[in-house]
């Protein structure tokens, strides 16, 4: 699938637009504090998926009980497009309005779930990277970096990677204002964080199965951040139907 014609020529239009958003004084900010704030624009998971995303998080905290991720109660499973701290002038009207403004020329695709995996701390259940999913992700954040804090620090887990790898991480926060977008975007669900000495979080992982899953992303949506790079439950600034079905993009 090629990413729509009419998406690219949104994203030069809109951006532009949203530029002057950023830059124009109002009421953005002013029913928030005037502290940066990180908020994740991320797609939903659909009904089945989710559940089996709660199961999975469940059997995670029954093997490791310092499990820090609640996904049946304080925390929603989700995809993040797009994450970042944003400026106090962008929340909530700006980030909010060109979310909604982006979604009806977002593709609908089809995600398919992947192997489980633990990366330092943190279990996540990978989902297969697509040029859907890539091009989806690529235009949340070249729509939203304008609205981002300058210069933000390096996340802490960028420092345990790999050295190439954490160089491309580093570059991108450095550019982008975020470690996992572009060429650096790794779609993945997080299911557990697990820091104690008393867990091994690596072994509790290796019990747990997978179960196959596809569905397709219908929603994207504005998310207020947790701990250990959750979105809370029920706190969303906003959800946003996604207008375009994948069977119309890729024709």
């Amino acid at each position: 699938m090629t990413v729509p014609g009419r998406r690219l020529a949104y994203v030069v239009v809109v951006a532009a637009a949203m530029a002057v958003l950023a830059a124009t004084p109002g009421e953005a900010g002013s029913m928030h504090s005037m502290t940066p704030a990180q908020y994740d624009v991320h797609l939903k998971l659909s009904a089945s998926a989710e559940a089996a995303a709660q199961e999975l998080n469940s059997r995670v905290t029954e093997l490791c009980p310092h499990n820090g991720v609640d996904l049946n109660v304080s925390a929603q499973p989700h995809i993040t497009l797009y994450l970042t701290e944003f400026t106090p002038a962008a929340v909530p009207t700006a980030l909010t309005g060109n979310v909604s403004a982006m979604a009806p020329v977002l593709v609908r695709c089809n995600v398919t779930m992947g192997e489980l995996f633990v990366q330092g701390s943190y279990g996540m259940w990978a989902v297969e990277d697509s040029t859907c999913l890539q091009a989806d992700a690529d235009v949340a954040a070249a729509l939203l970096v304008p609205l981002a804090v300058p210069n933000q620090p390096v996340p802490g887990w960028v420092s345990g990677l790999p050295p190439a790898e954490r160089a491309q991480k580093t570059a991108m926060v450095q550019r982008f204002g975020s470690p996992n977008v572009f060429m650096q975007f790794q779609p993945h669900v997080t299911i557990a964080f697990d820091d104690s000495p008393d867990d091994d979080l690596a072994a509790c992982v290796a019990q747990l199965h997978a179960p196959a899953t596809v569905f397709e992303a219908t929603t994207i949506a504005v998310g207020t951040t947790g701990p250990h790079g959750t979105v809370l439950r029920g706190k969303d600034l906003g959800d946003y139907a996604i207008g375009t079905p994948s069977s119309v993009a890729a024709a």
